[in-house]
């Protein structure tokens, strides 16, 4: 029994006969149960009805397992987030935060590098504040590039997580050439969810994979809810740096004003 194109995909390794049953409600099965005989017409009406006797018997069993397995990883992964928060609060060293909750993220989202890229406008400059795991050329921590020259900047009004396969990670490669070693390197999937604060996006969470289709709609969903947690420990640490950075203009700025008007430092300025 079964599709003529699998029977003949399974004939073509020796196996000629197939009976199969879904396992669970029909319409929406959580899989099935199959029998496979390399001898030709095994299996009739009888065996059906037996497979189906059977699959009736443990149906209850494995959809029990797999509701008790999906509790027990939701139950991992809201342990996880929990922690995620717990260390923003107690941490105030943001390089500390990071490393934290990079390993924290490892335990329910596995990547092979991570990054934490904040969106300067007033600059116009991304900057990789946190990488970590697989180093790639020009791929450092507080590297800063333009944002029309990074998938970043691609994604830089993007209010949605995405997981890309290989196929759209090559794809931004070729528009976007900082993105190359990415792909040189073997990192194959990538993950990214924005980081929203005051409703504007001020950076993305990027986990790159390995592995071909390493993420999909549940693992961008978790990633959501990671960046959502960390936005505000980013947005305050790039407030502190910017004020920082405009108190030092500030200072230079008075000190080149006192030199200008000082009528004993003027000719030594002109000079």
């Amino acid at each position: 029994m079964g599709s003529d194109p699998l029977m003949k995909s399974m004939a073509a390794t020796g196996l000629n006969s197939w009976v199969e049953v879904p396992l669970g409600n029909p319409d929406e099965p959580i899989g099935y149960l199959s029998l496979r005989s390399l001898e030709m017409n095994t299996y009739g009406e009888d065996d059906l009805n037996i497979l189906m006797r059977v699959v009736a018997y443990i149906s209850p069993a494995i959809e029990n397992g797999l509701l008790y397995a999906q509790a027990q990883k939701e139950a991992h992964e809201n342990a996880t987030l929990a922690e995620i928060s717990r260390i923003i609060t107690a941490m105030a060293d943001i390089e500390d935060v990071y490393s934290l909750v990079a390993e924290q993220i490892q335990e329910i989202v596995p990547f092979d590098r991570i990054v934490v890229a904040t969106i300067d406008r007033s600059r116009n400059l991304v900057t990789d504040r946190y990488v970590a795991g697989l180093m790639v050329e020009g791929g450092e921590s507080n590297v800063t590039y333009p944002p029309d020259d990074s998938t970043v900047g691609h994604m830089e009004n993007d209010l949605t997580a995405r997981s890309l396969n290989r196929d759209e990670v090559e794809d931004l490669a070729t528009r976007y050439p900082s993105d190359k070693s990415r792909i040189e390197a073997g990192l194959q999937s990538m993950l990214t969810a924005p980081l929203i604060w005051n409703d504007e996006v001020i950076g993305r969470l990027i986990m790159r994979s390995m592995k071909e289709n390493a993420y999909g709609d549940a693992e961008a969903v978790i990633a959501v809810r990671i960046a959502n947690q960390i936005s505000g420990a980013v947005a305050n640490a790039e407030l502190a740096e910017r004020t920082l950075r405009d108190n030092e203009e500030k200072v230079a700025l008075a000190e080149i004003s006192r030199i200008i008007t000082s009528t004993s430092e003027i000719r030594r300025f002109m000079t």
